[in-house]
């Protein structure tokens, strides 16, 4: 695994560009202080699901299933390790391998079957 030090907000732009064009297939953590502007430098980046604040488990599931091969962007989810099935599910949808195998069980109605495949790759921004 290659560590990449950007320094400038056009940098992490330009090379979230590259990453959701599918040049770069990995998944990606921006880890720097808050407030420096890291959600600020990729908030246009198109055709990306864009999990903020606060999501359930069983709405990340179901979001990832209704765009299997968006990437995701993951953003000021400060309470996603809190939560084991969230985890869980971060985990799978981490995976380095495509197609990744997303599972999740529920009692809920949806279209989702309780397993899918999914082909995106994520970018957590810590």
């Amino acid at each position: 695994m290659e560590e990449i030090v950007i320094t400038t907000f056009k940098e992490l732009h330009d090379f979230s560009m590259k990453w959701v064009n599918g040049e770069l297939k990995d998944n990606i953590v921006v880890v720097g202080d808050g407030g420096l502007g890291k959600s600020y430098a990729v908030r246009d980046i198109p055709d990306v699901l864009r999990f903020d604040g606060h999501m359930t488990p069983f709405r990340a599931f179901q979001l990832g299933y209704e765009q299997p091969h968006y990437n995701i962007i993951w953003d000021d989810m400060d309470d996603i390790f809190k939560n084991k099935q969230m985890v869980k599910l971060l985990k799978q949808f981490c995976e380095l391998h495509s197609p990744k195998s997303i599972s999740f069980g529920t009692t809920r109605q949806c279209e989702a079957e309780d397993n899918y495949d999914f082909y995106g790759y994520n970018m957590v921004i810590l």
